[in-house]
């Protein structure tokens, strides 16, 4: 019986360390990423952020870290009518998978699927940011 005990508290140990050692600050980093790409492209704070009293200074370090993130991610025009009317304004690509795309423009998020069309994502230029980033180092 208490070889039982002694297995369930070194399983409920380990649990602890690794949800508040590994997972919490993953999950925080990835939060935090998150914010300051959709700070240096959009120059507001997403919607979904429940906690939004973040003063002006942090809005600007954040947005000038995800400034030096947007690297990652390639900026396509894409020139489709449901798409802000067709204007082919450029959308960063957060993430894709098949033919539905996670996009971010200068209005915010939204998913877009192009369906059983034909599509091209090229590289457009010059890439748009928001204004907080204009002061951020290179």
């Amino acid at each position: 019986m208490i070889f039982y005990l002694v297995i369930v508290g070194v399983f409920s140990l380990s649990y602890f360390v690794l949800k508040n050692m590994i997972i919490k600050p993953a999950n925080r980093d990835g939060t935090l990423e998150y914010i300051g790409i959709y700070l240096a492209v959009t120059g507001k704070l997403p919607t979904q952020l429940v906690n939004n009293n973040i003063e002006k200074k942090r809005m600007v370090e954040l947005a000038c870290d995800g400034y030096h993130e947007l690297w990652k991610y390639r900026f396509s025009s894409i020139n489709d009518a449901e798409v802000d009317g067709g204007s082919g304004s450029g959308k960063y690509i957060l993430q894709g998978g098949d033919k539905i795309f996670f996009l971010l423009g200068s209005e915010g998020s939204s998913i877009y699927s192009f369906g059983s069309k034909n599509f091209v994502l090229n590289e457009a230029y010059p890439r748009k940011y928001s204004d907080l980033v204009k002061d951020c180092k290179d």
